[in-house]
């Protein structure tokens, strides 16, 4: 959906997409059941990258990073994988890495919605109630893990990389994307 209006392949911006957490394989066949399910809770939060370098020395975006530039991907999707959790590293293609990282957030942010409505119809974005952190509600974990999505989505640096691409990110942007 971002791909036309930045001007990308979105083709590219989907196989991007698709292989984003190509690397968390190689994580996964190395620890345990339990483990696996430990980090998953935590994705895409910044905290997963802490506790899969714990766990085997690397993070999944860099180990997914060198897997690609060794099956000699292009150097977008390469970027896209390496930097999906840290867009504001300089990249040629740092504008992947952002679409991965606000698609990643928004999937996750879609699926939390879901479950805490219980229903497939629209949903109302938590972030029209003030992206800023007022008039939040907070409470049960989905509530919580809610508010630390749209707060990664709506962080300062993120939001600087949004002006300068010319891409809308805003409540409005978001609503439609997640309804």
């Amino acid at each position: 959906i971002m791909a036309p209006q930045l001007k990308l392949d979105p083709n590219e911006c989907f196989v991007a997409g698709l292989i984003h957490d190509v690397g968390k394989l190689i994580i996964y066949k190395e620890i345990d059941d339990e483990k696996v399910i430990r980090l998953e809770q935590k994705a895409p939060c910044p905290s997963i990258l802490k506790e899969e370098k714990l766990a085997i020395g690397t993070s999944h975006d860099q180990l997914g990073k060198m897997l690609l530039a060794k099956w000699m991907f292009p150097r977008s999707l390469v970027d896209a994988v390496g930097f999906h959790h840290t867009p504001g590293e300089e990249s040629e293609y740092q504008i992947y890495a952002l679409v991965v990282y606000i698609s990643n957030i928004l999937c996750h942010m879609f699926v939390l919605r879901q479950q805490e409505t219980g229903s497939n119809g629209q949903i109302e974005c938590r972030a029209s109630n003030g992206i800023n952190g007022s008039n939040r509600t907070n409470g049960s974990n989905g509530n919580d893990r809610l508010d630390e999505l749209e707060s990664m989505l709506y962080n300062s640096l993120i939001m600087k990389l949004s002006r300068k691409y010319s891409l809308q990110l805003n409540e409005k942007s978001v609503d439609y994307l997640l309804n």
